[in-house]
């Protein structure tokens, strides 16, 4: 239990490692994060990680720390609950738990829109997608879309072999479709196989989505992003995680950016 409580925290800090433009402050977390999630030492607070960590943890290191670990001492079975709503993540689930709601009477509390569309179908998003519906969801929208198998590709969960998942992954790399384009063809596309129930975000290169598949089907969340660079978006869609992480921290050490988009030069 302790040393999945330290993986955690590694593994934290060294997403965090990714969100720092200063090339030695990423560095510094990503070490941390490194040494954190490989010792067997527990880290308990930021403080006695500046003891057991000397050269590592400094007082910013140990003020995310500490910010972690409190979350993570928050982590009732009401809290983790709330957490699986959309648009709820840590910090809203504990502002909501703080509030004194939980998922006995969370349809009394104000929400934002995205929040209120994954309460309205939070019972259908706690259902398993079988592995053979994640594949016919994703090619009625290939279908749709008009594209190759190589310009949309499935990817998350599904991609890694895994039999069920919670959402459908796809990632488009295609300068010739746009989001709002997908949602327009796929409202249009009829009532017969997939409905379109609800667009819970619609940026320019991603949007997420709620349908339902062979008629009146249990809503299924469905997350869609645009790549305009096949070799970095597949990085970025696939994984691992600490791979792309290290890619943009030892680019911004050579003055360069690296993100899903490309490579540019800062």
């Amino acid at each position: 239990m302790e040393n999945n409580s330290n993986r955690a925290l590694g593994r934290h800090l060294i997403t965090l490692s990714e969100t720092k433009e200063i090339p030695e402050k990423s560095r510094a977390y990503l070490a941390a994060g490194r040494a954190i999630r490989r010792s067997g030492d527990v880290v308990r607070t930021g403080e006695s990680a500046k003891k057991l960590f000397p050269g590592l943890v400094g007082p910013s290191l140990s003020t995310a720390i500490d910010a972690f670990l409190t979350v993570r001492r928050r982590d009732t079975p009401e809290l983790l609950s709330l957490m699986q709503l959309v648009g709820v993540g840590p910090v809203e689930a504990e502002r909501l738990y703080d509030s004194g709601y939980t998922m006995a009477n969370i349809d009394r509390a104000p929400m934002t829109r995205e929040q209120e569309i994954g309460r309205r179908h939070r019972e259908d998003f706690r259902l398993s997608i079988p592995r053979h519906v994640s594949l016919e969801i994703y090619n009625y929208i290939v279908g749709r879309l008009g594209l190759t198998r190589n310009e949309c590709v499935l990817v998350g969960g599904f991609r890694r072999g895994n039999q069920t998942g919670n959402n459908i992954n796809i990632a488009v790399f295609s300068r010739n479709v746009s989001t709002q384009g997908i949602v327009d063809l796929l409202r249009g596309g009829g009532r017969r196989r997939l409905r379109l129930l609800d667009v819970i975000t619609l940026g320019p290169q991603s949007t997420r989505l709620v349908v339902s598949w062979d008629g009146d089907g249990p809503a299924r969340q469905v997350d869609i992003r645009i790549y305009p660079n096949r070799f970095y978006g597949l990085a970025h869609a696939t994984g691992p995680k600490e791979l792309n992480i290290l890619q943009r921290v030892e680019a911004r050490e050579n003055g360069m950016k690296v993100n899903e988009y490309g490579r540019t030069q800062r």
